[in-house]
């Protein structure tokens, strides 16, 4: 892990080749777990160990899991809901163009077979009036 971050400060240009930073914080998240659950035996062993450390060391240990798995989800999962949205937004789009090609997207409406365009006629009479 901390080669890890050496390399990665000292020489920047060969960050691409250094790969497996998603692995690294996978084992750390392992780490917190394996934490987690050799001071939760406390709990049921007594080894002459302060009970009252627990306070301190198991909100520690969740507080970092929970930490470094935002950070991996943040990182390396796609987020499908902004992907769907995406796909939405860029359907707008694609329709946006597509009706302004067509010299549609600025009608509000069609009454009695006769298009009405931003409050007027297509011989050009203003219906506000």
């Amino acid at each position: 892990m901390y080669t890890y971050y050496l390399l990665a400060a000292l020489l920047p240009q060969y960050q691409e080749y250094l790969w497996w930073k998603k692995y690294i914080t996978t084992l750390q998240m392992g780490q917190f777990c394996l934490a987690f659950l050799h001071s939760l035996q406390l709990l049921i062993y007594d080894c002459d160990y302060p009970r009252w450390s627990l306070l301190l060391i198991l909100p520690n240990a969740m507080f970092f899991y929970f930490l470094f798995s935002d950070f991996y989800k943040k990182a390396y999962v796609p987020p499908a809901q902004n992907k769907k949205d995406d796909d939405i937004n860029s359907n707008k789009k694609e329709k946006l163009v597509n009706n302004k090609n067509n010299n549609s997207s600025y009608h509000q409406g069609e009454k009695n077979n006769k298009i009405i365009t931003n409050g007027t006629t297509p011989n050009n009479k203003d219906k506000r009036a």
